[in-house]
């Protein structure tokens, strides 16, 4: 008998504190979760293992608009923006501290998070684990690529350079 069963016979109180964790756990197996969560996730049950759970990630989207481009947007461009951008940003500069969402904002006036768009679209704003582990794999696998290609220009350039006569050079019919 583990130690959350034994708390639990003897104090209700904890065996509701156990149950709202469970209740807690995601309802959504991670892709790489272990057989018994995929297969609790499909009987209707939560995950067992906290790890096997799938999380929302707060990441903020290769494309997402500069600050200075969203200072030139008006608050319907802003709304229309697609969901991922819409995220959660925590402001502790202001008094009192707030969740603003990282896009409805303009001069003197910020939106609260969640915005009208992403209570709207709800969990499209995050993105699964696995999206992003993928998109990293595709940004590093175009990084390599680009660094192999300069490293070939550089190539070039250092044999174009080295085969191109200078004015030094003795050239037949170029005077010295």
């Amino acid at each position: 008998m583990d130690a959350d069963t034994r708390l639990a016979e003897r104090d209700p109180f904890w065996q509701q504190q156990i149950d709202k964790h469970v209740a807690s756990r995601g309802q959504y197996a991670d892709p790489s979760a272990c057989g018994t969560c995929r297969a609790a996730v499909k009987d209707g049950k939560p995950v067992e293992d906290d790890e096997c759970a799938q999380r929302a990630m707060l990441i903020q989207p290769p494309d997402m608009p500069c600050w200075e481009v969203l200072t030139e947007m008006t608050g319907q461009e802003k709304a229309d923006l697609p969901a991922r951008f819409h995220l959660p940003v925590f402001e502790s500069c202001g008094k009192p501290n707030a969740w603003l969402c990282a896009v409805c904002w303009g001069d003197g006036w910020s939106t609260a998070w969640p915005c009208a768009t992403a209570v709207k679209h709800g969990t499209k704003v995050f993105t699964p684990e696995h999206e992003t582990e993928q998109h990293e794999a595709r940004l590093r696998a175009r990084i390599t690529e680009l660094e192999s290609t300069l490293a070939e220009r550089d190539e070039q350039i250092a044999y174009l350079l080295a085969a191109e006569p200078t004015l030094d050079d003795d050239q037949p019919g170029v005077p010295a």
